[in-house]
């Protein structure tokens, strides 16, 4: 018998538009700790159920979810060229936040995010915005460039990313970002992960966070690119888990 559990959960915004995701619940009584975590960009939650059961079954709740418009799969409403932006991914985020605080099990002292590249970016500018909220973030290759990128695309005219097509206002609004100044004021534990190899986000993104942020730790995986497989990824999620499970014991 597995000593968690798993169901669907959907919460709508005020325009009635859904977010809809995963719970993986780790059975016991009482309250738990609760990690949130976050695709990246034309991701789902659906290719990272792993995550999911590897923190439940450390006795933390794990919810994860799609972001509206976040990918060609996605099961939340919207489509990525017509509306996604990091505004509405940030929104969508938040939404959950709350939904996840106000289960009557989730222990609100111990919220933990966790970002995979562009959901990294969001983690990290939901985290600014609320930074006494969040305990700590994970955060695997993010995609802090994305500001700078935008700014370029805006330049050149363009508008897609890896042959896909952005929505309208998807630069606009990120080309407005500053990821970077706000991460000095945030004190909760942050882990940051990345590949040495990394083609679409150089490692150096995360040695600046982790030069600007308080309390942040960097474990770079040699000859891993932008996503893991195999042993890395095995590691990497062990490396998350063992950071909220011991985060009040001092060890980070």
């Amino acid at each position: 018998m597995n000593i968690w559990v798993k169901s669907n959960f959907s919460v709508s915004h005020t325009d009635g538009s859904t977010v809809r995701g995963i719970h993986f619940k780790y059975q016991s009584e009482g309250k738990r700790p609760a990690v949130i975590v976050c695709h990246g960009f034309n991701g789902c939650y659906s290719g990272m159920l792993d995550r999911g059961e590897a923190f439940s079954a450390a006795g933390i709740d794990c919810w994860l979810f799609d972001f509206r418009g976040g990918g060609e799969h996605t099961t939340s409403d919207g489509k990525l060229s017509e509306m996604m932006t990091t505004e509405t991914e940030c929104a969508d985020l938040k939404l959950v936040i709350n939904y996840v605080l106000s289960q009557p099990e989730t222990d609100e002292r111990r919220l933990f995010l966790q970002g995979e590249s562009q959901g990294g970016l969001i983690c990290t500018l939901v985290t600014e915005e609320i930074p006494a909220v969040i305990r700590g973030l994970f955060l695997w290759y993010p995609a802090l460039l994305i500001p700078e990128a935008s700014r370029e695309r805006l330049q050149k005219g363009l508008r897609e990313v890896f042959g896909i097509r952005l929505s309208p206002d998807f630069d606009r609004i990120a080309a407005e970002l500053d990821p970077w100044t706000k991460m000095k004021d945030y004190h909760g534990t942050v882990l940051l992960i990345h590949g040495d190899s990394d083609p679409v986000v150089p490692l150096e993104c995360s040695k600046k966070a982790m030069s600007l942020l308080p309390n942040a730790r960097l474990k770079v995986i040699p000859g891993a690119g932008h996503g893991f497989g195999g042993i890395d990824l095995q590691n990497a999620i062990l490396w998350s888990v063992s950071v909220a499970i011991d985060i009040d014991s001092g060890l980070f």
